[in-house]
């Protein structure tokens, strides 16, 4: 699989990236604080096309998070 891969699960951003090692972490934005918290859960979410996770070009995912963080900020 080629990475990253950029996805939203319930409107909730996640993606996939690659580690140093060579293999993978599932990464989501926490909707309290806008950081990044590790949660392989979503890889199943992820791999299984559940209709709860919607796949997201690059662009659509940055678009989101950045809307997302800017609410955060008030």
């Amino acid at each position: 699989m080629a990475l990253p891969k950029f996805f939203a699960v319930n409107d909730r951003p996640a993606k996939v990236v690659e580690q140093p090692d060579g293999g993978y972490d599932v990464m989501v934005l926490d909707m309290r604080t806008g950081e990044w918290e590790r949660d392989l859960s979503y890889l199943e979410k992820y791999l299984s096309h559940s209709t709860d996770a919607d796949l997201l070009t690059e662009e659509e995912f940055n678009a989101v998070v950045e809307a997302i963080r800017k609410h955060l900020k008030g």
